[in-house]
């Protein structure tokens, strides 16, 4: 076949060839038209579909609850949903392709703008507030959380944010918080001391007082057990805490001592309760302490006062039985003396018993200044004029080895005291520090004003605001120990050798002190020596009457009718036998309703009554106010070693009557009535 005829067939098949051919394309067009159909169909329901998604998520964004919002690159607003714009009562239309800035507070703007820089950069932002401004003006907290949406090459379309409204949450934050903080102070200012431990004493909570008392920041206490803090103490406390755990019941009351990891010791009252959780299980133990150290050391002085006031009422009672026995002995031993001219063995013999009742007497006056009961004549004095009279006493007793310092303030203020007491002071003082300097040392007086004020009486517990005239009395001994001192001003405490002391000494100073208004202190150290402290009201007052003293000796005689009133027989012997040696004539009565009678049947006879204090059915001073009534002339004079009123002198005195004191000699006695009766005759009383 020629080329003719092949190119020919390529270009003009065979009939079959035709049909075949045609039939091919046919079937082709039907392939490609029923491909287009079926793809038109497949992308109206992809349209369909996406359609409905939209309307879908439309629905979504507009009905959800939670607002949404939707911003460009440059942070305009481009959708946000009912929510959002219930939110800040805005209409869509005054929102839209605004700046979310405008919505936002000006001080948090560049916190506005750097956390949408780092959203840009990372994709999503969580948990960042903003206060955003309503349309009313109010504002509004919100939280936002947020993605980013991108296109197809990852490029930035639009944020997706959703707000979450905090404003309420954090109110009752806020107020929590507050009621937090408000728990916490008024928690650590209760003095109270309160602690929560677990079941194993580890504290959980503790309050600022726990911090106080235990000398430990709380950052130290807190998660530490009763082992680590308090090592001494850590069994009994988890015994306590194991029966509160144990029995569910609070424990109230424990009085115990604490030892704390400062070294601070002292007394706690304790109460437990139980800890327990929200299931009502018990976690541990709540402990409610308070430190009563300083007044269980008030209770402990208080009990200590109380036991020296009966001591001291049962001492008073003593001396004043006392005194009238030493007066019976004092009375018949002068007029045995007197009666033994030429008998010098046994005039010796007497001299020493005297001597004796002297020391006696002495004693007795100890025992009433202790008991507070010892009857004082108090003067206004200036304490300098007392003290350097005294110095040259004061020199023979401390002795040579010891130097004596004084120094006076020039300017002291007058102040009330007994000078004899103040002397008994000043005595027992010297004594004890020249016992306390063996091997010589300084004794040093010193006297000033002091002005106790609020900040002076909190380093002086006992003083009273106001002011006062210190007398200072130091020594260089060995001092006195610490666990001595609390001691020292008790009755018959002594740290001298046995037959050294009486243990009356200091415990006299603090009754003459007490009796006088004043105070003493100590300030002692082992190898510090001791300061010791009285302190004396001020007076402003410049005169002050005193007690009758002792006649001219040359005057002791008389003819003059004496009523002697004592309840005691042998005393009223030996005064008799006293005052008629010197011509007196005597009538005796044994209390104060005998006395009357006879006072009313001689009453013009009578020239001075003398009478006891202390007397069953009428005592002298009711005698007095009896006999007041109806004579206000005739001499009186009252004689007791022991009375519970202090200014029985004073008192007296107010009504013409003179005191003197028991025990007293004879020569005492009728130096005394001579006096008293030569100023009733020279005076109207």
């Amino acid at each position: 076949m020629d080329d003719t005829t092949e190119r020919y067939y390529i270009k003009n098949p065979s009939p079959d060839c035709a049909t075949e051919n045609q039939e091919s394309v046919t079937s082709s067009r039907f392939a490609e038209e029923k491909n287009n159909a079926d793809s038109s169909a497949s992308s109206k329901k992809d349209r369909e579909l996406s359609s409905k998604s939209e309307e879908a998520y439309r629905i979504l964004f507009e009905k959800a609850p939670v607002p949404y919002q939707s911003l460009n690159q440059a942070g305009n607003i481009i959708e946000v949903n009912e929510a959002w714009l219930r939110l800040l009562g805005y209409s869509r239309e005054e929102v839209l392709d605004r700046n979310i800035a405008e919505f936002i507070i000006r001080e948090q703007h560049p916190l506005l703008q750097s956390r949408f820089s780092q959203f840009k950069e990372t994709g999503f932002v969580h948990g960042v507030e903003f206060v955003m401004i309503a349309k009313d003006g109010s504002q509004v907290l919100v939280s936002v959380e947020g993605t980013i949406g991108r296109h197809s090459d990852g490029t930035f379309r639009q944020t997706h944010c959703i707000l979450n409204d905090i404003t309420e949450t954090k109110r009752i934050e806020e107020e929590l918080r507050q009621q937090k903080e408000e728990y916490e102070i008024i928690f650590n200012s209760v003095p109270s001391i309160i602690s929560y431990v677990d079941r194993n004493g580890v504290f959980i909570h503790c309050n600022k007082a726990v911090s106080e008392n235990l000398g430990l920041p709380l950052h130290e206490i807190e998660g530490r057990s009763y082992h680590e803090i308090l090592p001494e103490d850590s069994e009994s406390l988890l015994r306590e805490n194991e029966e509160v755990i144990n029995t569910g019941k609070p424990t109230v009351n424990i009085i115990r001592p604490f030892h704390s990891i400062s070294g601070k010791q002292g007394w706690l009252r304790v109460t437990k309760v139980p800890h327990y959780d929200k299931e009502g299980k018990i976690t541990g133990v709540i402990a409610l302490s308070e430190d009563i150290t300083e007044r269980r050391v008030l209770e402990q002085q208080l009990n200590q006062r109380q036991k020296m006031e009966e001591l001291g009422f049962l001492a008073g009672g003593v001396a004043h039985d006392f005194n009238n026995l030493l007066t019976v002995i004092m009375g018949f031993s002068e007029l045995a003396r007197d009666n033994a001219q030429g008998n010098a063995v046994l005039k010796k013999y007497l001299d020493n018993i005297i001597q004796a009742t002297d020391r006696a007497a002495n004693l007795t006056h100890q025992l009433l200044a202790f008991a507070h009961q010892q009857v004082i004549e108090p003067k206004v004095v200036c304490l300098n004029d007392l003290t350097m009279e005294m110095e040259k006493m004061l020199h023979r007793l401390i002795g040579e080895k010891i130097e004596l310092v004084s120094h006076y303030d020039p300017n002291l203020w007058s102040m009330v005291v007994d000078p004899g007491q103040y002397e008994q002071i000043i005595l027992n003082l010297a004594v004890n520090a020249r016992d306390a300097m063996e091997n010589g040392g300084v004794f040093t007086m010193e006297t000033r004003n002091v002005h106790s004020d609020r900040d002076y009486a909190r380093l002086h517990p006992a003083l009273m605001t106001g002011d006062y005239v210190m007398v200072s009395i130091s020594d260089t001994g060995h001092g006195i120990p610490e666990d001595i001192l609390p001691h020292i001003f008790k009755p018959f405490y002594s740290t001298k050798p046995k037959g050294k002391g009486t243990g009356l000494g200091l415990s006299t100073c603090y009754g003459i002190m007490k009796q006088s208004n004043g105070l003493i202190d100590v300030e002692s150290g082992v190898g510090r020596g001791s300061t010791f402290r009285l302190y004396f009201p001020r007076t402003e007052e410049t005169t002050h009457q005193s007690a009758v003293g002792i006649a001219d000796e040359k005057k002791t005689s008389g003819v003059e009718t004496i009523l002697l009133v004592e309840d005691e027989e042998m005393v009223s012997e030996t005064a008799k036998l006293s005052l008629s040696a010197h011509g007196y004539q005597i009538l005796c009565a044994k209390d104060g309703m005998e006395a009357l009678e006879i006072f009313h049947d001689k009453q013009g006879d009578i020239d001075l009554i003398i009478s006891d204090v202390v007397m069953p059915r009428m005592g002298g001073r009711e005698l007095l106010d009896r006999i007041r009534e109806f004579d206000r002339g005739v001499p009186f004079i009252l004689a007791s070693g022991y009375t519970d009123h202090l200014q029985i002198v004073e008192q007296v005195a107010e009504k013409g009557a003179f005191f003197i004191h028991k025990p007293y000699t004879p020569i005492n006695l009728v130096h005394m009535v001579r006096e008293v009766l030569d100023i009733a005759a020279n005076y109207e009383l």
